[in-house]
């Protein structure tokens, strides 16, 4: 189920509102990895990257790195063997860092592989001062587990059956709280004596839970003139900002069912707002999915902001539906 938020802003253009707004509203994560790791790890997906490719010319039976299970000795050599070619013609001088560690733009992704490959690439690029396994977990944006929580989850038969042997596509699923955590996995750590690793992961849970914040998807915006302008090159939008006004928003708020105040700086006390108005009103609505009710309307404010006011539209994923 999708979300309309709209968010006011003050800017000196519409481009800038919603540039701002995407800013504020979708802060950029950061992966905590030093210079020598971000470069080690660029360097890792370009040979992948490049792997990839061979296994794809090899065709039907080898496939793609995504899709290559190499419990078989042939496969695992080959994987092996060219793994080392690639990396022996891979100059450092010729990596972009700022291009290509984005693994999720590649056509394999770290949670896609099977888990002799994981073992296999983690193992290949492990050096006395690099740990392979714990960059990923980084620059996922994942916590790590313990060791001990690693070697349990190991032992498991739903590690192997549902995450194919894949620590990370174990923990980014784990963590996710669109999954709610994994109770399967839980309990299985449990029957194997290993309940202590089965209390971490779901602690781990209930702080990436309580962490988590869904990305806005910003659509466009309207001017306080009722200009609007549109954000991005979405192929699809819920909600079209060229087909609002800044009457139509204030009538579709008065006739929502929600009783509002506002402030009322002379008296010193909150008035109940008679005609709603998007420019100055705000409306923190918690049932605003409710039959009735509209979206919710925030400020959002920053430091040098100065312009004329405009409505910004974000698209807002929800879970559960």
């Amino acid at each position: 189920m999708h979300k309309l938020h709209l968010y006011r802003i003050k800017a000196e253009s519409p481009e800038f509102a919603c540039e701002k707004a995407n800013e504020l509203l979708n802060p950029e994560k950061k992966n905590n990895l030093s210079e020598e790791e971000q470069l080690f790890l660029a360097r890792v997906i370009k040979i992948l990257a490049k792997l990839d490719e061979v296994l794809k010319k090899e065709g039907v039976r080898m496939r793609s790195l995504g899709f290559l299970d190499i419990n078989e000795e042939k496969k695992y050599s080959f994987l092996k063997q060219n793994l080392k070619i690639i990396d022996d013609k891979t100059a450092l001088n010729k990596i972009n860092t700022e291009l290509e560690p984005n693994w999720r733009n590649a056509e394999f992704k770290f949670t896609m592989l099977s888990g002799n490959v994981v073992d296999l690439i983690t193992s290949y690029f492990d050096t006395n001062t690099i740990d392979l396994e714990d960059i990923i977990f980084r620059y996922m944006n994942l916590s790590k587990p313990s060791k001990t929580t690693i070697e349990a989850i190991g032992k498991t038969v739903y590690f192997k059956e549902e995450y194919h042997g894949n620590i990370f596509y174990c923990f980014n699923n784990i963590l996710s709280p669109e999954t709610g955590g994994n109770y399967d996995l839980f309990d299985e750590l449990n029957e194997i004596g290993c309940s202590e690793s089965a209390s971490e992961i779901e602690d781990m849970w209930v702080m990436a839970e309580s962490n988590f914040s869904v990305e806005k998807l910003i659509l466009g915006c309207i001017s306080q003139e009722n200009e609007s302008y549109i954000y991005g090159d979405h192929d699809y939008r819920r909600w079209d900002p060229s087909s609002f006004t800044i009457e139509e928003l204030n009538n579709l708020y008065d006739s929502d069912p929600k009783e509002r105040e506002r402030w009322n700086s002379e008296k010193d006390t909150y008035n109940k707002i008679e005609k709603f108005n998007v420019l100055i009103d705000i409306n923190e609505d918690e049932d605003y999915d409710q039959e009735g009710h509209y979206a919710p309307l925030y400020e959002l404010n920053y430091k040098g902001e100065k312009g004329q006011t405009y409505i910004v539209f974000a698209d807002v994923p929800g879970f559960g539906v």
